[in-house]
């Protein structure tokens, strides 16, 4: 099951007699433009205030979305854009998690022992699979990216930076590098944790090819 989502994160900094304060802070979620429309119209501006809400338009255009972000102009907003893409993959019983400079996840299902970069098989994506404003993302050295695994209550996030030059071509492979190095498997670089940095304990449970590994791609700009 693959799922993928895309959320625009905008703060709000209202402005009343030229001046900028901030005595509250409010947080909403809503589903669409007009309901964000009328959270503001609900409140009394008589104050200045940080407003930050999500906004989820999942395979909406950013363009739309910014264009849309016009009822607005009377006030200050700054938008982030977060993409979410979620898939599965499985562990092996080759599963050795020690390279010291690069996490691999890949649709193959044999492993060799000298894969010590695999950490799951069995992939429900590859590169090329990721949507193409993910893609479009990653390209940019100012992105940022967090690949999140789940095996039960077991969590391991890695962080890292999007590269020009990223082709996301490759139709197997998925590749985290702490080195700057860009080729057709790279996902990320400088990341700040690889294979070598897994918990044995995780290790141990990546080891078991009955286990399903629940993987969430975070790409923020």
């Amino acid at each position: 099951m693959i799922s993928w989502q895309r959320s625009i994160t905008v703060g709000v900094l209202a402005k009343v007699s030229g001046c900028e304060q901030f005595s509250r802070h409010l947080s909403h979620c809503i589903d669409d433009f007009a309901g964000f429309e009328d959270a503001l119209c609900d409140e009394r501006l008589d104050q200045s205030f940080p407003f930050t809400c999500e906004i989820y338009r999942p395979r909406s255009s950013l363009r739309s979305v910014k264009a849309e972000l016009s009822i607005l102009d009377s006030l200050v907003c700054l938008a982030q854009v977060s993409m979410n893409f979620r898939f599965y993959a499985r562990g092996h019983p080759a599963v050795l998690s020690t390279h010291p400079t690069t996490l691999e996840l890949t649709k193959e299902a044999a492993l060799s022992k000298n894969g010590n970069c695999i950490i799951a098989v069995g992939s429900s994506a590859g590169l090329r699979d990721l949507p193409q404003a993910m893609k479009n993302a990653l390209s940019s050295e100012t992105c940022r990216a967090r690949l999140t695994l789940m095996i039960g209550d077991h969590r391991f996030s890695i962080e890292g930076d999007g590269a020009q030059g990223l082709t996301f071509s490759h139709p197997t492979d998925i590749v985290v590098r702490k080195s700057g190095f860009v080729s057709d498997r790279t996902l990320m670089v400088h990341a700040d944790r690889v294979a070598a940095d897994l918990p044995r304990s995780l290790v141990e449970l990546l080891q078991d090819p009955g286990r399903k590994v629940s993987v969430e791609l975070t790409v923020e700009t």
